[in-house]
Parts: structure tokens; sequence; C-alpha cells
């Protein structure tokens, strides 16, 4: 791909929007060869303007542009491919002409997709790889697009990105097809690019069918649970790929996507006993499985604020939109750029509220509700809750 650069060219992406200005001796080329599947950059015409800049000087590559706060620098071009891949569907992400980018590992399971989610470090791409050298078909370990009603998921075409060094809990078996299929590496990073059978080239598609957050532990067998709705939309909500557009439309994929797909938390020590206990799942249909409840009390540092005067009104901000799922609400402010969470207590007091009403009158509909709670406790809690909503900018209180 044209190496010995010595001015910048511009280039796009085949189906995503941004444009690119590149300065490379070869090195960068070389690599997004690598790990690009099914797709390559591609000369613009004449005349474009490019949104991100990638620059080869003599300490390494600078990449900057409308996805990057800051330029930043990188020391081998193996590090600077994984940024450009980023920014370009970051910016695809923002421009709205699709639907969202997850960052979320997808793995194919008969006709379906699970996605993998959990915190940084999780162990998504570890998981991921395990499942390729188990057989199973990886859609991405890190970058999974879809479309505006969360029904489909797309393949981005990407090698898998493995964090080094590896974990020392991964298998021998799973470390040699690391190895046979290691394409580029760095001091951080090593690409590999299994045959087609085992990750999908960019445009494959699939329903999504379960949801799988994931949470390595130091022991102990890998165990699967079944959680509600509401929790796995507030996990795949944190993992929006470009938090930058508008909340409004965020909800409307996640929601979606939630809303066909079994949610479930998968605890594990090795990758390979994951994938084995999804395979298990997999085959009777995610039946079966425990339901998990965690509770959210008040702290006592909270509980010492003065309660609201009965006569104050509470009223929900105009613009405030809001979805529900399994007792828990998720509205965004009026400005549509902030998601929040609300678990069942939180949802009851947003729902009571659709009508204006005095502090009073909610807090004896809870009391009616809650008959073994003092009255004074919950006007305590309810004024801690709508104080925090109104900071927000979710209700007012006149």
């Amino acid at each position: 791909m044209l190496p010995g650069m010595t001015q910048p060219q511009t280039f796009t992406a085949p189906g995503l929007d941004p444009c690119v200005a590149i300065m490379d001796d070869g090195a960068l080329f070389s690599t997004l060869d690598e790990v690009m599947l099914g797709w390559r950059l591609e000369p613009a015409g004449d005349g474009t303007e490019p949104d991100i800049h990638i620059e080869r000087g003599s300490l390494g590559w600078t990449c900057s542009g409308e996805t990057y706060e800051k330029p930043l620098r990188f020391r081998d071009p193996v590090s600077t491919a994984c940024s450009l891949i980023a920014s370009l569907y970051k910016a695809h992400t923002l421009a709205g002409r699709d639907g969202l980018c997850l960052h979320a590992a997808g793995v194919r399971m008969g006709q379906g997709l699970v996605l993998l989610t959990g915190h940084y470090r999780a162990g998504k791409t570890v998981v991921a790889t395990a499942c390729a050298a188990a057989g199973l078909q990886v859609f991405s370990d890190d970058i999974i697009p879809m479309t505006a009603d969360g029904r489909t998921a797309f393949a981005p075409g990407l090698a898998i990105r493995l964090r080094l060094p590896l974990p020392e809990t991964l298998a021998p078996v799973t470390r040699d097809f690391i190895e046979r299929h290691r394409v580029a590496s760095s001091e951080r990073y090593a690409y590999i690019r299994p045959p087609s059978d085992r990750l999908a080239r960019k445009g494959a598609e699939a329903p999504v069918t379960a949801i799988v957050s994931l949470n390595r532990t130091e022991t102990g067998p890998a165990t699967l649970t079944r959680i509600g709705g509401g929790d796995a939309l507030s996990e795949t909500i944190r993992r929006n790929f470009a938090r930058e557009i508008s909340a409004a439309r965020i909800l409307d994929a996640l929601d979606g996507v939630i809303g066909r797909a079994v949610c479930l938390r998968l605890d594990f020590t090795r990758a390979e006993d994951a994938v084995a206990t999804m395979r298990e799942a997999a085959e009777s249909c995610f039946a079966g499985l425990t339901e998990a409840v965690e509770a959210q009390p008040a702290s006592d540092q909270e509980r010492q604020c003065s309660p609201l005067a009965p006569h104050k009104r509470i009223a929900r901000v105009s613009g405030v939109e809001g979805r529900e799922r399994d007792g828990q609400a998720f509205l965004t402010d009026a400005h549509e750029m902030v998601i929040f969470n609300l678990n069942e207590t939180a949802a009851a007091f947003w729902r009571l509220i659709a009508e204006p009403a005095s502090f009073d009158e909610v807090v004896a509909l809870f009391a009616a509700g809650f008959p073994e709670r003092s009255r004074a406790a919950i006007a305590v809690d309810l004024s801690h809750l709508a104080r925090r909503l109104a900071k927000r900018g979710l209700v007012r209180i006149d």
C-alpha cells in the first residue's frame, strides 16, 4: 500500500465515513494489511478534507484529528494501526448514519451471536481467542457495529488483538493457537489472524441472541448466572463506543438488543473453562439458571440530610426521555447526552411523579407499599433521592 510516501496522501475505508491523511514509510500500511480482513484503505479523490491525520516522524507515529482530544504518539505500527482503526469506527458512529459500535467481543454460537461485555480487562479478548481455538467463529474481540434497531451485529473484519503478556492461566492449546496465527506484534500487543471459519470477515452479520457480562476471578469454576435485562442494559450502555452521540439513540438501539437477548453473567478463572461453560449453556438454550439480585442501600451519611417539606411539589423536567426494563428505569437528560440508570425504588418514584405531586403524597404512597418501615425513614430516603434526581436535571422541586 504505497510505501515510501514523503507527503501525506488521503484514504477512505469502505463503508466508513472518515477520510484519513497518512504519511508513512510503509510499516503502518503493512500492519494494516495484516489486521484488516476483507477490506483495506483506498485512495480518496482529490480535494477531500481529512478527518484523521497519521504522520510518521523520527520518534514514531502521531495521530490527530476530530476523534482525538489531543495528538497521540506511538512508537510502533501495531499500536498506531489499533488507534487508527478505533478512530475510523468512532468517527463513523458519531456521523450517525448507521447504528452503534459497542466495546464488546462477539462469538457466533449456533445461528446467533453472543456478545461478551465487561469492565476494562475483564477478559473479553482472551475468552474470544479461546473460543476461536475451540473451533468457534469470532466476529470481533473489541468492536461490534450494530444496526440502529439493535437487531443485527456485524463483523468489523479485524484480526484479534491480544494484550501482552498473555495470562498465566492460558492453556497450552490456546497458546499454540495464538503462536500459529500471530501476524503482527509489539511490546504491548499481538494480532492473530485465524482462518475465516474462526474469524469472520468484514460484513458478516448475525442476530444477537445472548449478552454475557464477564467477571474474571482468581479461583473457582466457571459459572453462568442469569441477570435481569436492566442490569444488562446498564452494563451495555457503559460499553457504548461513542458516548458523544444522542443518549436517546443509544437507548433505542440497546434497549432493542436487551429485549431480545438472554442476559447472563459469567464468573471464570480460566478462559477455556469459560468457553466450555458457554457452549454447554448454548446447547441447553441457557435454561435453568439462577437469578442474581443486587441492592444498593443508602449510606449512613446520605440518611443524615433533612427531609423535604411536605408541601414541596416534585415534577419531571420537560424533555427527559425514559425506558423501563425489569423494574429499572433508564432516563436521558433534557440535552440527551447522559443516561441515568434508576434502580427499582427510584424507578417507582419516577412513575409516581408522572404527574406533579407533593412530597407528602409521594411519601404516603411509599409508606402504604412498605408498611414495615417507618414513615420518617421513608421520608429521609425519598428526600435524598429527589435531591439527587434534581441535581442531575431530571426532576424539579418547587
